[in-house]
């Protein structure tokens, strides 16, 4: 295992290449990835910094990565593989576009931040995949399918394209189609839906 947090480093002195075990940087005052290991036998803390872009990320990881409490507001690191969980919550994401595009364990935790729809999320491997969503403005609309398989319902909203995050629209048309693909036994009425997004920062459209 490599342990070099709450040092009080700015930047990691030298490239890591494989690291046999856990890699554990958290509570620094990290601004990037730089020099970050090329793969990672275990899990990668990087929790607590100021990280602002995670392009240098490693691109396997056979743990769990963690990249909560940063200043992350946009991922780079499409092409890392997590065989463990994700967690980035609190960072300023307004997206998920540059996600890691492998997630293989059963949690994502992108809770608290500032995201308004569902682009980028990742390809999910797991029956049994939980995903913490909550204090971000496009909770509002996946509540909407509580009860439901959220990878799929994420995945329609997205073919769909029900969320117009420029204009913070969405789109009641869409919403119907994605309940008819889930053949959810709940059907949208226009007249209760808009009654609901009024107490969102969305606006329903036709």
């Amino acid at each position: 295992d490599v342990d070099i947090s709450a040092q009080g480093i700015y930047s990691l002195p030298f490239k890591f290449g494989v690291i046999d075990g856990n890699f554990i940087c958290s509570n620094n005052n990290l601004t990037s990835m730089n020099n970050f290991p090329d793969r990672v036998n275990g899990r990668l803390e990087c929790s607590e910094n100021d990280i602002h872009d995670t392009s240098g990320c490693t691109k396997h990881i056979e743990g769990s990565l963690y990249l909560d409490r940063n200043s992350i507001e946009q991922l780079n690191c499409y092409n890392t593989k997590v065989y463990g969980n994700f967690y980035c919550y609190q960072n300023r994401l307004i997206d998920l576009v540059g996600c890691p595009n492998k997630i293989g364990g059963q949690r994502f935790d992108f809770s608290r931040n500032n995201i308004t729809n569902f682009e980028g999320f990742p390809e999910i491997y797991r029956d049994d995949f939980d995903i913490n969503y909550s204090h971000n403005p496009v909770a509002t609309i996946l509540n909407l399918f509580a009860g439901e398989d959220r990878p799929e319902a994420i995945s329609k909203l997205v073919e769909w394209e029900v969320i117009d995050s420029d204009n913070m629209e969405v789109s009641f048309h869409g919403l119907r189609e994605v309940t008819d693909d889930l053949y959810m036994s709940w059907v949208p009425e226009y007249d209760n839906v808009i009654l609901y997004f009024d107490t969102t920062e969305y606006t329903l459209i036709d």
